[in-house]
């Protein structure tokens, strides 16, 4: 959400010794086998390949294979569009965020949808997020997805493997982890100041070391920012702790494991309410409040129970007393409208009685009214910024991610890989904004894969077989029935308590129902998914060459309705 372009980057970088890493973990490099008579030393394999793999990844998206779509090939070879992305091309083009899709090529951006969304639009359609080859939680709207934990990207344009599970029809985005340090002990610290009082900072340190007399190696990456925006009371702050730990337990059996916590706080755009021609073309914004509904019955704020009543706008008697000095308005144009500091004005604008005693009601201004337009007066507009948006200081769009995952790799038989692959996604969300709009979720992911790899010289093929259980719970309750956007004049800069509307589970009821006795938005559901797959990459000539995929499901599901939905039917 916030536009970074313009940043002062300091980096340090530094070859940490395993003496002053003690104080983190015990490492060391894995003995070398004895050195040879000709004084050759001789390294590991396991230690050399994954030594290599940190090194691999420059600029040239053919610096390293892909291994997103039908197994480890080339770019040039692999059947589908594919965009890689290095650690150093993420680096030049500073892809912080699925924000930054744009800066890489046409039809790859963030989704276009209110909130704060966090998965990629490609080819015009929504794309899946995957992590290491295992599919992540679905986002709609509910947080951004942290960048903290992967150190490079692949995005598909096109449907996904079957290994790979079902996938959204625009494509997908596989995110690929920090691996740790195997080389040598590394540590980087970053900080980056930005416009818009932006500051983001990241550490990231790693190295060998030995977990039970076995070779192995760390990761640790500590990612925060504190940020506002381009527009007005908008934030974006988030804190992203990563570790991650390989291991070769037995010859050539080897485990790869790490998790993440994400922690988001910010508030949501609503962006401008009264959309104009004028206002899109030079800022020209129609001012103005309803009458005031304001109850002390809801402390002090909107009466929901009356916002669809006497919805014309109220100006205020001295931005009238100068139009109608400028000659912008006549005086028989002032008169046709409601005079709300006179008893039959405001019975008028009240839509024919006074309101109840515990309303603070408008006794000053004037209401547009039919006659008014009739007469041929015209809506009075003040000049505003783009920066200036409906949103309210005490608005917050607050989330946190727990995410684990495990890759245990065998590769005892050389001519047969088996892999078991497992998650656990964790997110929660809780959502208010004082324009009317509460929205919470929950949303719990486990999934474990087993995959087997191997040749088929009958078939001369290399093929990709096995299958996967996904288990998903989620929950979301959202109130969000009027969308009393036009009650708000956000060219004054402030919030008035007229156009604060309370949402949700408040003191002043339960309104999770979203207002209507329907359940809308209010969705409890799990969701079971049995799916067996086969891979095949078959080569039949040197010109001839066959990629197949195949995928069988079962998925059942239950579908409800939250405790809290039911709660609110009865309040």
């Amino acid at each position: 959400m916030t536009n970074t372009n313009n940043t002062v980057r300091l980096i340090g970088v530094c070859g940490l010794s395993t003496t002053v890493l003690a104080a983190l973990v015990y490492a060391q490099p894995t003995d070398p086998k004895p050195a040879a008579s000709d004084g050759v030393v001789s390294l590991e394999e396991f230690i050399v390949r994954e030594s290599a793999l940190a090194a691999s990844g420059d600029v040239m998206p053919t610096s390293r294979p892909v291994a997103s779509v039908f197994g480890s090939q080339s770019i040039v070879d692999t059947p589908r569009s594919v965009t890689v992305l290095t650690p150093e091309l993420i680096k030049q083009f500073d892809i912080q965020d699925f924000g930054d899709l744009a800066k890489i090529g046409a039809g790859t951006q963030q989704i276009n949808y209110y909130g704060v969304p966090g998965i990629p639009t490609l080819r015009g359609a929504r794309g899946s997020v995957y992590f290491n080859g295992m599919q992540r939680a679905f986002q709609r709207n509910e947080m951004p997805l942290s960048f903290g934990s992967l150190e490079g990207i692949d995005l598909v344009k096109g449907p996904a493997p079957a290994h790979f599970g079902a996938a959204l029809v625009g494509g997908y985005v596989n995110l690929l982890p920090k691996s740790p340090y195997f080389d040598k002990n590394r540590g980087q610290f970053q900080l980056e100041v930005g416009q818009y009082e932006s500051l983001r900072s990241q550490f990231d340190v790693g190295g060998p070391l030995l977990i039970a007399g076995k070779p192995a190696a760390y990761r640790l990456s500590v990612t925060g920012q504190l940020a506002d925006s381009y527009y007005d009371k908008i934030g974006n702050d988030f804190f992203s702790t990563y570790g991650s730990v390989k291991a070769e337990l037995l010859k050539n059996v080897t485990l790869f494991t790490g998790g993440e916590y994400f922690k988001y706080k910010s508030n949501e755009n609503a962006g401008w309410n009264r959309p104009t021609q004028q206002l899109i073309d030079n800022g020209s914004y129609v001012i103005g409040e309803p009458v005031s509904i304001a109850s002390s019955n809801w402390g002090g704020n909107a009466d929901r129970s009356k916002l669809s009543s006497s919805k014309a706008l109220v100006v205020s008697a001295d931005v009238e007393d100068a139009a109608v000095a400028s000659g912008r308005m006549t005086s028989a144009q002032r008169a046709a409208m409601n005079n709300l500091s006179t008893v039959a004005g405001r019975t008028a604008a009240y839509g024919g009685s006074l309101p109840s005693a515990d309303i603070a009601a408008t006794t000053s201004g004037y209401q547009y009214t039919p006659a008014y337009f009739a007469a041929g007066g015209t809506a009075l507009t003040k000049k505003i910024e783009g920066n200036q948006v409906l949103a309210d200081d005490k608005d917050f769009a607050n989330s946190e991610n727990f995410f684990w995952f495990a890759d245990l790799d065998s590769k005892v038989n050389p001519d047969r890989t088996i892999k078991n692959q497992v998650i656990v996604d964790y997110i929660n969300t809780e959502k208010r904004s004082s324009y009317g709009y509460a929205f919470d979720s929950e949303q719990l992911v486990v999934e474990n894969k087993l995959s087997i790899v191997e040749e088929i010289p009958l078939l001369k093929s290399l093929m990709t077989y096995g299958a996967s259980y996904r288990f998903t719970d989620a929950m979301q309750l959202q109130d969000f029935w009027d969308e009393p956007f036009s009650r708000r004049d956000i060219s004054t800069g402030l919030v008035s308590a007229n156009s604060i509307v309370v949402a949700g589970d408040s003191p002043y009821g339960n309104f999770w129902n979203g207002g209507f006795g329907g359940q809308g938005g209010n969705v409890k559901s799990t969701l079971q998914q049995y799916s067996a797959f086969a891979v095949a990459n078959t080569e039949f000539t040197k010109k001839l060459k066959v990629d197949s995929s195949f995928l069988v499901g079962y998925a059942p599901f239950e579908v409800g309705a939250p405790s809290e939905w039911a709660r609110g039917l009865v309040c």
